[in-house]
């Protein structure tokens, strides 16, 4: 399943205190937040392919054989509470997402309110068939330590699972075909494994402990280490998903990953391996940042990779030169990580666009991963951020901004193919962009880049859909989604669009 599954990957941002994070008929145009790329060709139309029969379409909640498109208002407020959230499903179709139809799931509705002050329902959501009905089941994280199961093809009064713990990740840990549920808990640094199939109430077939203990130097009983899942995929190929977890060392101030970490799946549980390096040779982590962690298979060969943002570790800090923010690539192959040589991408790069002007420039604070252009090889698109400082120095002219100025915030894509990540064809698509998803929702093989955009003092927030096509993505005939579009009132949707899941 592990191979296959670009589209179960995760991606959690930041600290530990960060995990508590987190779209139909064409919208009506917003043509001051619409993107436009500067290297984007338009081909002909594609046409769509017919949906998918029975079960295995990731992300098919409704059951007709299109992925569909979930959205995330965490702080939106619901029945006079604030924060409260929603999540919104969104259909596929053939000719792309489907607002008109779109499914509302707040937490009171599901059967499990009343919600919280705070509660963010949605906020981390990711999908998975747990009870193998061949439609896909949303879980979605409310608060600090719940999880909510809203099963595929619920309507929003459905009635919803509820489980223990949070972050939660989806994949099949030990290779027998059931997707099964990661829910990191409050410990210092475990959770639980539940192993599907599940039932409608929620319980699996089995549940295992499992730990991810750092090792770190070893601390006084008030100074735990700690281990924080964040991504799963199958690195070494053997049928069985993988765990990317971040060490972190706590010293009671929110501390920073110190490194990430492999765990390997296999039919007696979770086994430890390497800690993931740079080219440089040093732990990949981020000291006073933030780091986003993305699995997908990009240079075709079968197996899972590692894509890991790190945002620059001394931002704010005005001592010395920061070092800068990177995307890191670690290959998995048969042996697993690494299979070869880590890749490094960051402002000094050659041919790589928009990067930025300065040495603290920001590089995928937000990121997802997706074939676009239908070769069978993913592609990452991410985010860049001019950095605090303004400069136009040397590491703006020696990457792709070519030393013409200040950089503006963009969208990067960079494709796969056989060697993997490269700069090639990459596109640059204009704006300012909080969240990111590649997924195919008109059907035709070429996933399709969604952006939320934060809102302005003309527009909302609002969520674009870029069709993809086999030269890329397209930026002519943007679609625009608004919380208007699914009958949300804007005022109580203020993160519309902050967050998708996956």
């Amino acid at each position: 399943m592990g191979r296959s599954r670009a589209a179960f990957t995760v991606a959690v941002a930041g600290t530990a205190a960060a995990l508590l994070s987190l779209l139909g008929c064409t919208g009506r145009p917003h043509s001051a937040t619409s993107p436009t790329a500067t290297t984007a060709k338009t081909p002909a139309t594609s046409p769509a392919k017919p949906p998918a029969k029975g079960p295995g379409v990731p992300e098919d909640f409704t059951g007709d054989g299109r992925p569909d498109l979930v959205v995330a208002a965490a702080n939106a407020t619901i029945d006079g509470v604030a924060s409260a959230g929603y999540l919104a499903v969104v259909p596929g179709s053939a000719t792309g997402a489907d607002p008109a139809h779109a499914t509302v799931f707040t937490q009171n509705g599901i059967g499990q309110g009343p919600a919280g002050t705070g509660g963010e329902f949605g906020a981390v959501t990711v999908s998975a068939d747990l009870d193998g009905d061949g439609r896909a089941d949303l879980i979605a994280q409310a608060g600090r330590s719940t999880v909510f199961v809203v099963w595929g093809g619920a309507t929003a009064s459905a009635p919803a699972a509820r489980l223990q713990g949070r972050a939660p990740l989806t994949g099949d840990f030990d290779g027998d075909g059931h997707p099964d549920l990661l829910l990191a808990d409050d410990g210092p640094a475990g959770g639980t494994i539940d192993y599907g199939p599940f039932s409608r109430t929620g319980k699996p077939a089995r549940t295992a402990a499992v730990s991810f203990t750092p090792q770190l130097p070893k601390r006084p009983p008030s100074y735990p280490n700690l281990g924080i899942p964040l991504a799963v995929g199958d690195f070494n190929g053997d049928g069985r998903d993988d765990v990317v977890t971040q060490w972190l060392e706590d010293d009671g101030d929110d501390v920073p990953p110190k490194a990430t970490v492999i765990y390997y799946g296999s039919a007696s549980g979770l086994v430890r391996g390497p800690r993931l390096t740079g080219p440089d040779g040093k732990d990949v982590h981020s000291t006073y940042g933030s780091l986003t962690t993305y699995t997908a298979d990009l240079n075709g060969d079968g197996h899972a990779d590692v894509v890991d943002c790190v945002l620059p570790e001394t931002q704010g800090d005005t001592g010395g030169v920061p070092p800068r923010s990177r995307v890191t690539v670690n290959y998995g192959g048969p042996h697993g990580i690494p299979a070869r040589a880590p890749q490094a991408f960051d402002v000094s790069t050659r041919g790589l666009p928009e990067a930025g002007t300065g040495p603290d420039a920001e590089l995928g604070r937000a990121a997802a991963v997706g074939d676009i252009n239908d070769d069978r090889y993913a592609d990452l698109a991410f985010t860049t951020t001019p950095g605090g400082s303004g400069e136009s120095g040397q590491s703006g002219q020696s990457g792709g901004s070519g030393g013409s100025g200040q950089a503006q915030p963009a969208v990067v894509v960079l494709y796969g193919g056989p060697n993997g990540l490269t700069v090639s064809h990459a596109q640059t698509i204009p704006g300012h962009a909080t969240a990111l998803r590649i997924i195919d929702l008109d059907h035709d093989g070429h996933g399709d880049l969604v952006i939320g955009q934060p809102a302005s003092t003309v527009v909302e927030q609002v969520v674009t859909v870029l069709r993809g096509s086999a030269r890329g993505v397209r930026t002519a005939h943007p679609q625009t989604i608004t919380a208007d579009d699914i009958g949300r009132p804007a005022s109580q949707s203020n993160t519309f669009g902050y967050g998708f899941a996956r």
